[in-house]
Parts: structure tokens; C-alpha cells; sequence
């Protein structure tokens, strides 16, 4: 893993449960190694049925759900790490130097086509040849027309004078 990565998921207090747990684990053991020495078989076994009874039923969805965890988890750091694989990879495109040389050529190109326009402007010679046509953009839908505050057609009484105006339908 990489130090950026390890960086941020760094929590201090996440690390003393951690050590403050093993320390736990490490008396549990210790507490079990005598247990083991100074109890009989009949004990052990009373101790591991009461156990198997008790936890049993929690253990199992415990482990169910550990195994879902797993499986989610997984698949979303493999996911993840084909993400940044993809961005890293992407960057390294961009760096490279046939990126670098076409983006050159593309500013020499733009700026070539601006020079000739204004030289053949200048020359008067411009507009003597039809201009390639480019596509013509496709034409959005126009909004639905709004009322308008204008007067009224002509032979229509407009809103304020109840007169009608003067403008015709030809005018409009």
C-alpha cells in the first residue's frame, strides 16, 4: 500500500483499541492456560456445551454476516483499485509525450489557420473562394410561446381600451 493511502487511513485512537484489545486477547490466553491446568476433563467439557448452547445460534449470523462483509468488501477494493489503475494509467496518457507533441500541433494549427485568415484579409483576397459549409447544428425545439403584452391583432379589442388596434395580421 502506498504512504498517501496508509496516511490517511491512519487513526490513532483506532490503533489503541487495537493494542488495548491484544492486550485483552493476551490475558484471555493467559487466563485460559490456567484454566487448562487447573480444571478437570469433566469441567472442560460442562464449560464447552454451555458455551455451544449459549453462543451457537449468534455465532452463525455473526458469520453470516462476516461472510457478506467479506465478499462486498473485496470486491470493492478490487473495483476500486482498477478505478485508480484506470485514472493512473490515464495521467500516464496525458504525461506522455505523444500527447504532449499533439497538443503542440493542435496550438501550431489553430494559431496557422488564425494567421492565414487575417494575411488573406489583409491581401483582399478573402471571400473570393465559397467557404467550405461545416454542419449545421439541428435545430432545438422552441418553447411553447409565451403571452405576450403586445397589442392585440388587428379587429381584436386589446385588454386596457376596449378598442381595437390598428396593427394588422401582416404586421405582426
Amino acid at each position: 500500500m502506498s504512504f498517501p493511502i496508509l496516511s490517511q487511513q491512519y487513526d490513532e485512537s483506532e490503533v489503541e483499541a487495537s493494542i488495548l484489545n491484544l492486550q485483552q486477547e493476551l490475558a484471555d490466553e493467559q487466563e485460559l492456560a490456567a484454566t487448562l491446568v487447573n480444571t478437570t476433563s469433566e469441567e472442560k467439557l460442562a464449560d464447552a456445551q454451555k458455551f455451544l448452547t449459549e453462543n451457537s445460534a449468534t455465532i452463525k449470523a455473526q458469520h453470516a454476516r462476516l461472510v457478506e462483509l467479506n465478499l462486498q468488501l473485496r470486491k470493492l477494493v478490487a473495483e476500486n483499485k482498477e478505478k485508480a489503475a484506470r485514472d493512473l494509467a490515464y495521467k500516464a496518457l496525458l504525461d506522455s509525450d505523444e500527447v504532449s507533441s499533439t497538443a503542440d500541433l493542435l496550438a501550431e494549427m489553430k494559431a496557422m489557420v488564425k494567421d492565414l485568415e487575417t494575411f488573406l484579409v489583409d491581401e483582399g483576397v478573402s471571400g473570393r473562394t465559397p467557404r467550405v459549409a461545416l454542419p449545421v447544428p439541428q435545430p432545438q425545439p422552441e418553447p411553447e410561446p409565451q403571452p405576450e403584452e403586445n397589442p392585440a391583432p388587428a379587429g381584436e379589442k386589446t385588454p386596457r381600451s376596449g378598442k381595437k388596434s390598428g396593427k394588422s395580421k401582416h404586421d405582426l
